[in-house]
């Protein structure tokens, strides 16, 4: 659209949410739905925001106030509004209209002086009995956790203070009578919604109302075998795998986009059963498969002996689902490390030390964790006593995350105070100090390697070193 023909008059915004956030590095971040991100530089920060404050509110804009406020070039100013036409977040020849009930709190600009990323473990009641559950602490706590009231008061707090992401897990999160109500909380700010679930009480009526969030809602279920001796076994409940299937193709039958969560022990870490249930996930086209080892926390380090396991324990089934991740485009898999950005890390000769971080997934965007009772925790994984920083029924949530940000003790912990080792070791680079929940559990100090980070790394680095073993012919397997 040329600059004479620009009518911002009959400008609006086309996504039903939008949330812009400053990050740290004077870049911004712009969140849509289902994980959909842009980043943005300071100049294109700037008009963003200001689109978003005026037509949000319905104020009449044209060119020349726009470049006049923001002291920007006119033609710069209307070649970026350009641009985000052609990526569907600005439309024209739209009759101006006030926003949809609602409408205006879901698009919206925050702050880089929050976390982005917030866990919640809405219950600790469970169906199951899962042999490696992590919160299995959290079932004594029953009758004690946030009411309806309480957790709709703090979905409020939580968008206040700037998430982008929010993860609803427990326990099972779908035993709460108020569930939809709490995710309808949410999606009225336009936060984009993991459900965590066991997959055993997705019903019909619930899919129903479900399916009105789909936009930022993604359902994660866990399976690990489509073998119910098997599945049955790990997850501690006769008769849930059977209805754990049907109800996966279900939610893919109501076009919800689906993440299945697969934990590898010693019960299931075997090729066939692998390749068995990637063929299924393949055949009803979920979107994303994600994997993991067990971890020894919880259940899983209490029966570590009879369920533990590294990926150098099974080579050959860590190296297909590598090469898996490779070839197959949906669904997604997500699996120890990304073996593209391995092989990037291994030609990047200029790598930085100064932006290491102890933590990658904690710390990278900023994190926190609620727990059924509404107690803060900068941690899931590290012991209560060194990650609690408050309860939500006694400040807010950003005081609670300002005040994570002066004691978290990670938070001092810098690469001179690790173990020598540590600052020598080849994969560092790789790792960034990995984890330290990892390190204390298996090694008795935060100061110690994180030996599961560093056998994953060095078996994925085997794996690009043999050049890639030939996939073969699924259905012949």
């Amino acid at each position: 659209m040329r600059q004479a023909e620009m009518n911002l008059e009959n400008l609006t915004i086309l996504p039903s949410r939008m949330i812009l956030r400053r990050n740290a590095d004077n870049f911004s971040t712009l969140f849509l739905g289902n994980d959909v991100r842009y980043k943005l530089n300071n100049f294109a920060t700037d008009i963003l925001k200001y689109l978003i404050l005026k037509l949000s509110e319905d104020f009449k804009i044209t060119l020349c106030e726009m470049s006049s406020e923001l002291n920007q070039p006119i033609n710069s100013v209307a070649t970026f509004i350009e641009e985000l036409e052609k990526l569907g977040i600005l439309g024209f020849n739209f009759k101006p209209i006030m926003p949809p009930q609602g409408l205006g709190k879901r698009i919206r600009c925050v702050d880089n002086k929050s976390p982005i990323s917030l866990e919640w473990l809405i219950t600790g009641c469970c169906d199951s009995n899962c042999c490696y559950c992590i919160y299995d602490k959290y079932r004594m706590e029953n009758g004690k956790e946030l009411s309806t009231s309480e957790a709709l008061s703090l979905v409020r707090e939580i968008a206040d203070s700037g998430v982008i992401n929010v993860t609803l897990s427990g326990g099972e999160p779908l035993l709460r009578k108020d569930i939809v109500e709490i995710i309808r909380a949410f999606y009225e700010f336009g936060i984009n919604i993991r459900l965590d679930t066991n997959g055993i009480n997705l019903t019909k009526r619930l899919l129903d109302n479900l399916l009105s969030f789909q936009d930022t809602l993604k359902i994660s279920i866990s399976i690990d075998s489509l073998d119910p001796e098997t599945n049955d076994k790990i997850r501690g409940f006769v008769g849930c795998t059977s209805r754990v299937i049907q109800n996966i193709a279900k939610i893919k039958d109501y076009g919800i986009y689906t993440n299945i969560s697969t934990v590898l022990t010693k019960l299931n870490a075997n090729i066939p059963t692998m390749i068995k249930l990637c063929n299924f996930l393949v055949d009803i086209k979920v979107e994303e498969w994600t994997i993991a080892f067990v971890r020894p926390f919880g259940k899983g380090w209490d029966n570590w002996e009879s369920i533990g396991l590294f990926a150098e324990d099974v080579p050959e089934l860590t190296f297909k689902l590598m090469d898996l991740s490779k070839e197959i485009n949906r669904p997604r898999i997500n699996f120890i490390a990304n073996p593209a950005s391995l092989e990037q890390l291994v030609q990047d000769n200029n790598f930085n030390f100064q932006f290491l971080r102890i933590c990658e997934d904690c710390q990278g965007e900023g994190f926190l964790s609620v727990k059924p009772t509404g107690d803060i925790h900068t941690c899931l994984f590290l012991p209560n006593h060194l990650t609690k920083v408050g309860n939500v029924r006694e400040a807010s949530v950003i005081d609670l995350w300002n005040k994570a940000k002066r004691t978290f003790p990670l938070e001092h912990l810098s690469f001179s105070s690790m173990a020598e080792k540590c600052l020598s070791c080849p994969y560092l680079v790789f790792c960034k100090g990995g984890c330290r929940a990892n390190a204390l559990q298996t090694q008795g100090s935060l100061n110690e390697c994180d030996i599961l980070t560093r056998d994953r790394i060095e078996i994925a680095k085997l794996w690009l070193s043999n050049g890639r073993p030939e996939i073969k012919n699924l259905s012949n397997i």
